[in-house]
């Protein structure tokens, strides 16, 4: 079963789904990205999943051959 992780910024919702699917804490995944140069004040997190699939790829979650373009 999942575990919901609330997003702790108004645009902390890519940490949020990755903590999610990680099953780790909304910390633990913004600390992660702070120390990768992804902050969830950058608007380029707003309009790309690559941001999402480079998190998802460093915790070992299986992802798509391809990115889907929302």
């Amino acid at each position: 079963m999942t575990t919901i992780v609330l997003q702790e910024e108004t645009t902390g919702c890519g940490f949020a789904c990755v903590a999610m699917v990680a099953g780790k804490s909304y910390a633990e995944i913004k600390e992660l990205a702070n120390q990768q140069g992804m902050y969830s004040e950058d608007e380029a997190l707003y309009t790309t999943t690559t941001y999402v699939r480079k998190l998802l790829s460093d915790l070992n979650v299986p992802l798509g051959e391809r990115e889907e373009v929302f």
